[in-house]
């Protein structure tokens, strides 16, 4: 935490209870923020920090977001808008990005990464996988040597064998769900032998 900046703090008795999570309205805080609840915390509206941010479990901000310092999300991570963080980033399991994502420096996601607008990391990335958007019906993730499609996962070298093989899973291989599977794979294997940022 940025020592320099007052720290806001907001726990159970600040946010509104709605059962599966904990919710408060999005406001600008003008220094660090630290979420300690324990339940998901969702932010209605736009999060804007002006220093560092710790969420000590999962966050999802329902509009755009800005760390103006470091960020560490200690769970799972969804921003339905663009996120820009000035410092570096930690999130400790899956993050997904419905808009733009601007991180000026480090980055690490320690589980799967979909990040749905244009992507810049100014400094080093580091992601355990990165979700492809494709148009199949199972969501297709690459790591460094693996690619999980639905909840199947095997090394790379594994899936072009199973292609080329008569083998199915639930999708028949004669249906166009089949054929966008294997679309999104070959996307997924390309971008898999492109990425420097893969863990």
């Amino acid at each position: 935490m940025n020592k320099e900046k007052k720290t806001f703090y907001i726990r159970k008795k600040d946010c509104k209870n709605v059962g599966w999570a904990y919710e408060i309205e999005g406001k600008i805080y003008d220094g660090n923020l630290i979420i300690d609840v324990d339940k998901i915390i969702v932010v209605k509206g736009y999060q804007v920090v002006k220093g560092d941010q710790l969420v000590k479990g999962d966050q999802l901000v329902k509009g755009y977001q800005v760390v103006e310092g470091d960020q560490l999300v200690e769970g799972y991570q969804r921003v339905k808008g663009e996120q820009r963080v000035e410092g570096n980033q930690l999130v400790k399991c899956d993050q997904r990005v419905e808009g733009n994502q601007l991180v000026e420096g480090n980055q690490r996601v320690e589980g799967y990464q979909l990040v749905e607008g244009y992507q810049v990391v100014e400094g080093d990335q580091r992601v355990e996988g990165k979700t492809i958007l494709g148009m199949c019906k199972w969501r297709v993730t690459y790591y460094k040597t693996k690619i999980t499609i639905g909840c199947e996962t095997k090394t790379t070298q594994n899936w072009v064998e199973w292609f080329k093989s008569d083998a199915e899973y639930v999708t028949s291989r004669n249906s166009l769900a089949f054929n966008q599977i294997y679309k999104t794979f070959l996307m997924a294997k390309v971008a898999q032998e492109n990425d420097e940022g893969i863990a």
